[in-house]
């Protein structure tokens, strides 16, 4: 479970990416979408800054 929550915020970051390239190539005239893919890459990035400071605090 560990390994998994170690890349979540990765992952959180590549499907908001995925979501804002759907919007691009399929044209879609809605902001609702955009703002989905804000929301997961932002919860990504925070995810992924605290994976990182509770290995760094981890290894003191």
């Amino acid at each position: 479970m560990k390994a998994i929550l170690k890349y979540l915020g990765i992952s959180f970051i590549i499907i908001g990416v995925v979501i804002f390239a759907i919007d691009y190539f399929f044209k879609v005239n809605s902001n609702a979408l955009l703002i989905v893919g804000l929301i997961i890459v932002l919860v990504g990035v925070i995810g992924q800054i605290w994976t990182m400071k509770k290995e760094g605090e981890a290894t003191k």
